[in-house]
């Protein structure tokens, strides 16, 4: 993994279809193109599993709410964990019809050696069934929101590609703005992408399909 500052996306980019003298498209106008562009990366190569950025957040419970925000830059979401016993045990999700299933049998009888609850993301929040017990806390794995590059000296971690793949990115949203024809640009940043998805691919090869069975996800 290698940074690339700000500045050097903008002269790359520039250059790349030569408006590194030009005066329209102004430097804020190429700063936006950038940072459009890493966040539709972020969400290309996220959506191939790659978890760029993975993080997570701990939240207790009151014994009331069963609802709790995600945290302000959040992005996508990845996993719950409730924190038992020092042990993390996977929360399974619900849908929408299973939210009242809390009550009825076999469900209203928990073993203890799996979690009883399950969880729903909901617009900005995730919902917990049935209400968690006071002092209950919980884990939440997710890939955070780009962080916007504002000075010139910001910088981005690239691996192999992902700096071209903006570069072109930008790249294609002014000629966007200049009206200019984009099929070469696009093409290229196909072949970009496609290696991407392969890299990804190739590091993690021990990466299995998940077996859904009642207990959880393995």
């Amino acid at each position: 993994m290698f940074q690339v500052s700000l500045s050097t996306f903008r002269s790359r980019s520039q250059n790349r279809i030569d408006m590194s003298s030009s005066n329209f498209i102004s430097t804020s106008e190429w700063n936006t193109y950038i940072n459009s562009a890493i966040s539709q990366l972020l969400m290309l190569i996220n959506a191939n599993d790659a978890d760029y950025g993975l993080t997570s957040a701990t939240v207790a419970m009151n014994g009331t709410d069963q609802f709790f925000p995600v945290p302000t830059d959040f992005s996508q979401f990845r996993g719950l964990d409730l924190n038992w016993n020092q042990r993390k045990l996977t929360v399974p999700p619900f849908s929408f019809k299973e939210r009242n299933k809390q009550w009825s049998f076999p469900y209203a009888v928990m073993s203890p050696y799996i979690t009883p609850y399950q969880y729903r993301l909901q617009d900005n929040k995730i919902e917990i069934i049935p209400a968690p017990q006071s002092g209950d806390s919980f884990t939440i794995w997710y890939v955070p929101t780009a962080t916007v590059l504002v000075n010139d000296t910001d910088t981005f971690n690239c691996n192999m590609g992902y700096d071209d793949w903006i570069v072109l990115t930008a790249c294609i949203n002014a000629h966007d703005k200049e009206e200019s024809d984009t099929q070469v640009l696009f093409a290229e940043r196909k072949r970009i992408e496609d290696m991407i998805i392969t890299e990804i691919r190739r590091l993690d090869l021990a990466n299995a399909t998940p077996i859904w069975i009642s207990s959880g996800t393995y």
